[in-house]
């Protein structure tokens, strides 16, 4: 009996060998299976990565432009145009090409906005025109915000503020110089809708990415859109600030999961 149980035990010692034996010849090849996994799914996720952060890149160049064409094209540095400033006088736009202007700048900016011309600093015209009796006549120059424009010869943002009629509106004012000398003009003022122009900024639905935006004014008080600390706090962020005169935007983006 005794033989029997050492003869079994032989044959148990040898299977359990010849097995760690196999294991080891086979090491190598699990090795590089496992090794050729992990580089698959490495590069597929970095791509992944990528792909977030020049959709982010994107998405954020295109708020820069909007912002822009808001600000500048269609905004302040439109109205300074020698052919708008004529407007500067307290009656409706005269011509037809006059109304046509207007119309497709109010058609530019977000809706509820508003244009304002200040010859000598004194307003003058607003369009659309509120009651005279809120506004006209009003001299700028009393405003340190205005005279700090025309100092340093720069643009201001003042707000978002809230607005006499609801809601919040965003103040853009330009100083305007004319002629070889550069003589100072007056003010060129655009009151956006700030809610609109929000939503024109934040709006990202077939972009996949959450966006939020600041705006630090020429007094240095700061709004931010709900979540904009959080997002910015991100490590995946990206964020852009564009500065603007005497005050600054900065939108961040990070991508949605």
């Amino acid at each position: 009996m005794q033989g029997v149980l050492a003869a079994f035990a032989q044959l148990v010692i040898g299977a359990c060998a010849r097995l760690s034996a196999g294991l080891r010849h086979r090491q190598p090849l699990l090795l590089a299976v496992l090794a050729a996994g992990i580089s698959t799914w490495l590069p597929a996720t970095a791509l992944v990565g990528q792909q977030q952060q020049q959709t982010l890149t994107a998405a954020l160049a295109a708020r820069r432009s909007l912002l822009h064409e808001l600000l500048i094209d269609a905004g302040v540095g439109a109205l300074t145009a020698a052919r708008l400033l004529p407007l500067a006088r307290w009656q409706p736009p005269s011509s037809e090409a006059e109304r046509a202007w207007v119309k497709a700048l109010l058609q530019a900016l977000p809706p509820g906005s508003s244009l304002e011309w200040a010859p000598q600093g004194r307003l003058q015209t607003v369009l659309p025109p509120p009651p005279p009796q809120l506004w006209r006549g009003i001299h700028l120059l009393t405003d340190p915000r205005h005279r700090l424009a025309l100092a340093k010869r720069q643009p201001v943002l003042v707000g978002p503020y809230r607005l006499n009629r609801g809601g919040q509106g965003l103040l853009v004012s330009q100083p305007v110089f004319q002629g070889a000398d550069q003589r100072f003009w007056g003010f060129t003022r655009v009151h956006l809708n700030w809610a609109e122009l929000e939503r024109r900024l934040l709006g990202a639905p077939a972009e996949q990415v959450r966006l939020a935006v600041q705006v630090v004014d020429v007094q240095g008080r700061r709004y931010s859109s709900p979540g904009f600390a959080g997002l910015l706090a991100q490590a995946d962020h990206q964020h852009t600030t564009l500065n603007y005169g005497e005050g600054r935007f900065t939108l961040v983006a990070v991508p949605v999961a």
